[in-house]
């Protein structure tokens, strides 16, 4: 791959000062010196290093994606979702993929697949230059129980290939799940371990033995692989704590002993509550049906009202610590039937002072409510909480994402370096300042209606 060096670039390198005017060498995948100088001059030049002149624009990491699904493909429902044959699947998983890439996030966490092995191989093409897409962890689909989130099987059509999630009853079917999944080559592995509303079992309930799960974190770990779980009921996060899943999805519903587990574990876990999820379900999903009276009867609005509280505690906690930190991770989640319109949605959320720098991976959470300024307009005033401040945010998605990808470099996606400073990145370089974020939109490119 090429060198590169960037001069003339306010910097922004999230270690907790603020912007400063310098040069940036990227060798190879590594940003490997980030230097001070004054605005129109330039450290030495590198040898073969191809120089681009910033002209004084605004230089950050690239964003990191915490939850994410390339295989979600618009559909209404999981079954369709699943329906979708092989063939055009990934090629959807492909140019969504790209669309990451092109609004900066360089690097994304699969949280789940619609498919065995669909995350694995659009990570592999990525990789080897096949495809352009960030720096991508491949999940395998969500293991669930029969009837339990993901369970998507008709009676008259029982078998497996016909479910959106894994399906397994007792610990030895997990065990062989889990050893199938990392014969696939998956990075991670998606468990359900709470129920989602919409589906029509209940966010609070919860559908596997503490042996079940004991046995996916056993066997998973044997494998070298991370285990990520979706766990809105408190039971679920608790779960999570005792049988050490380290990543965990949504934690909508947290009792105080579940609040206690997480601070003692701080530096074990990540959060990404997945907060925008709600909100649009709630509040912004009736032209599909899901008016504000349907979803206030599935229990979404009691959820939003849950999380929020959640979220404020686990933020003072986080801020009444010295050292170590409740790892939280935005999620600048989407209803799933608007998929055409994440870009939009994450337009909108970063104007209104959200980071979307969020469902980007170990993000800053600002769940605290400030994921609700995106519907402010809307939403009823007791949703609104003071946020943090956007440099502090940055610094937080810069700090943190690395953290859950399991690599503390600054990275750019496979290749890109050497094809050009990735789309991404060029986002992320803007002649306006994102920390000025709540006045001064950043510069959009075209989106598709």
């Amino acid at each position: 791959m090429a060198d590169t060096l960037f001069t003339n670039v306010r910097v922004f390198d999230g270690g907790g000062e603020a912007p400063f005017t310098g040069d940036v060498l990227v060798q190879g995948n590594k940003i490997s010196r980030v230097v001070k100088a004054g605005f129109g001059q330039s450290s030495a030049p590198v040898l073969g290093a191809r120089i681009i002149d910033g002209a004084g624009a605004f230089l950050m990491p690239g964003m990191i994606e915490a939850h994410t699904h390339f295989s979600w493909n618009d559909q209404p429902t999981l079954d369709a979702i699943q329906r979708m044959p092989p063939e055009e699947h990934i090629l959807w998983c492909s140019e969504v993929a790209k669309k990451y890439l092109d609004m900066g996030w360089t690097s994304c966490v699969g949280a789940a697949a619609a498919k065995p092995r669909l995350d694995v191989v659009i990570r592999n093409a990525i990789n080897d230059g096949t495809i352009v897409g960030p720096r991508y962890l491949a999940a395998s689909q969500e293991i669930t129980v029969p009837g339990g989130l993901g369970d998507t099987t008709a009676p008259h059509l029982p078998q497996h290939e016909f479910a959106f999630g894994a399906i397994v009853s007792g610990a030895e079917e997990m065990r062989r799940c889990v050893r199938m999944f990392a014969k696939y080559g998956v990075d991670s592995i998606k468990i359900n371990l709470s129920g989602e509303s919409i589906t029509g079992m209940p966010s609070e309930m919860s559908q596997f033995t503490s042996e079940e799960v004991r046995v996916c974190v056993e066997e998973s770990k044997a494998w070298g692989k991370r285990v990520s779980a979706h766990a809105r009921s408190s039971w679920a996060v608790k779960e999570c704590i005792k049988q050490g899943i380290e990543v965990i999805y949504h934690a909508s519903f947290t009792d105080a002993e579940a609040l206690d587990m997480l601070e003692a574990n701080k530096l074990k876990h990540h959060v990404a509550p997945g907060l925008a999820w709600l909100i649009n379900t709630c509040h912004h999903a009736s032209q599909w049906g899901l008016t504000p009276e349907v979803t206030r009867k599935m229990g979404y609005h009691r959820e939003l009202e849950a999380a929020i509280e959640s979220m404020k505690a686990m933020r003072r906690r986080h801020s009444n610590l010295a050292r170590g930190r409740l790892r939280l991770c935005m999620d600048a989640a989407w209803h799933q039937r608007e998929r055409p319109g994440v870009l939009r949605q994450v337009r909108r959320y970063e104007q209104h002072g959200g980071i979307v720098v969020s469902h980007c991976l170990g993000r800053a959470d600002d769940d605290d409510g400030q994921a609700d300024r995106l519907h402010s307009r809307r939403l009823p005033c007791r949703h609104l909480a003071r946020g943090w401040r956007p440099a502090r945010r940055h610094h937080r998605i810069a700090r943190q994402g690395p953290h859950l990808v399991g690599d503390e470099r600054w990275c750019l996606p496979p290749r890109a370096a050497g094809r050009r400073w990735p789309t991404g990145a060029q986002r992320c370089t803007t002649q306006c300042d994102p920390l000025e974020l709540r006045s001064t939109p950043w510069p959009q490119p075209s989106l598709p209606t």
